[in-house]
């Protein structure tokens, strides 16, 4: 005989088998009714979605905007990264052996330096100066472009009241032309 201590213990019940089932079969269902107590671990669902039957969707909970997907399977993308500023400026009939400005720009609001590209009708060096300091400097030679830049990346920090300066010498018998254009990303 089992352990009885294990087992709750009913009193035993006057209906007959045919009032038990009764009373426990659904029809709507078509199935019988029951309680159950389960643990279940160690599951793989494998879900398949189409888009076409399923309601899945991607949304802001504040909001309730959704994400939509172009026809192209992109997405649309809006973000404000700051207005961009392009600054051009030119010297011409540089003598040589003089130390001449190109370009110098006091920034009015933060931002970030992301390159210069210069160039010039004669070899040079090109000298990066940022609140009187040197920060880099480039040098054109023969045999290769007359063209260079500083390339910070995604950007160089800059506060408001820096000075942004673009020196320029060369040593050729002749006068020279140089012009530089700097790209800031201003907050």
């Amino acid at each position: 005989m089992a352990d009885q201590t294990s087992y709750p213990l009913y009193p035993p019940t006057k209906l007959d088998e045919r009032q038990i089932f009764q009373g426990a079969y659904d029809e709507a269902t078509q199935r019988l009714r029951t309680d159950a107590i389960t643990n279940i671990s160690n599951i793989t669902i494998d879900v398949d979605l189409d888009p076409s039957e399923d309601g899945v969707f991607i949304a802001d909970k504040d909001t309730g905007n959704k994400l939509k997907i172009n026809t192209d399977g992109s997405i649309n993308v809006n973000f404000n990264a700051g207005n961009l500023a392009s600054i051009y400026a030119e010297v011409t009939g540089i003598a040589t052996g003089v130390t001449t400005i190109i370009s110098q720009v006091t920034v009015t609001q933060a931002a970030l330096l992301q390159k210069i590209e210069f160039s010039g009708t004669n070899i040079a060096e090109y000298e990066l100066v940022i609140d009187g300091n040197t920060e880099d400097k480039q040098r054109t030679y023969f045999g290769s472009s007359l063209n260079g830049k500083f390339d910070f990346g995604s950007g160089l920090n800059l506060l408001v009241g820096q000075i942004v300066t673009i020196y320029v010498v060369h040593n050729r018998p002749m006068l020279g032309n140089f012009n530089c254009r700097s790209q800031f990303l201003e907050a």
